[in-house]
């Protein structure tokens, strides 16, 4: 699907080149799934891609132990995987070999835990200088400083989001 962009992608010593490469890949067949399966909101789904491959990105310069702590972009990646082949192509060409899918569960040795996430959005902000607000629906990217009540309190709804607020056809 994008083997022209895969062939050209930088090596990952660049890294603004290779955050460059990483945003303009076109995932328009994973942004159609999300639209023919309604996993999120049509109005999310820009905004939920932009962030995986900013979650990408990261996994590619070294912080590869990050979880992804947002619902809407963990359903943009569990939508990637399901073509594995330009899954596989992707995370080969810009990330340096295959970023596995890790989810927690029941029976998993650690719990999910809010420093996970709070590590995720930390590590955002010192890469890209700028606070990771949740996606939503009417707008993307809240427009205060990422100190205030409103978004934090937003942050935390969107962390606790359950797997079960998925359609069963994303499981």
């Amino acid at each position: 699907m994008n083997k022209a962009m895969l062939s050209q992608a930088p090596r990952r010593g660049d890294g603004e080149a290779l955050l460059h490469a990483i945003r303009q890949y076109d995932m328009w067949f994973v942004e159609e799934r999300l639209r023919k399966d309604r996993l999120i909101s049509d109005s999310e789904i820009s905004a939920a891609v932009a962030q995986f491959k900013d979650f990408m990105y990261l996994n590619a310069i070294g912080y590869s132990k990050l979880n992804m702590p947002i619902r809407q972009v963990d359903v943009v990646w569990h939508t990637f995987l399901l073509f594995t082949r330009e899954y596989a192509e992707f995370c080969d060409r810009y990330i340096g070999g295959f970023v596995h899918h890790v989810p927690t569960t029941s029976r998993s040795r650690t719990a999910p835990s809010a420093s996970g996430a709070q590590s995720f959005l930390e590590v955002y902000k010192e890469v890209f200088g700028e606070s990771l607000h949740p996606v939503r629906a009417e707008n993307s990217h809240a427009t205060c400083g990422s100190d205030c009540d409103s978004c934090r309190a937003s942050m935390r709804e969107t962390l606790s989001l359950p797997l079960s607020s998925l359609s069963s056809s994303a499981v």
